[in-house]
C-alpha cells in the first residue's frame, strides 16, 4: 500500500497521514500489532 508520489494530497490538506491509504496502513499496523501482543499472552500463560 503507497500513496503515489504523483497524487495530489490538496484534498487531505497536504497532509499524508489524512490519505485513506495510508488511514488503512495504520489500522492494519495497529491490527498486527494486537496480534503480537496477543501472541506473546499467550505463550507467556502457557509457560507459567
Amino acid at each position: 500500500m503507497r500513496v503515489t508520489s504523483g497524487e495530489s494530497l490538496s484534498a487531505y490538506d497536504y497532509n499524508i497521514d489524512r490519505h485513506p491509504t495510508a488511514i488503512r496502513a495504520k489500522a492494519i499496523a495497529n491490527q498486527i500489532r494486537k496480534a503480537e501482543d496477543d501472541m506473546q499472552a499467550c505463550f507467556k500463560s502457557l509457560t507459567q
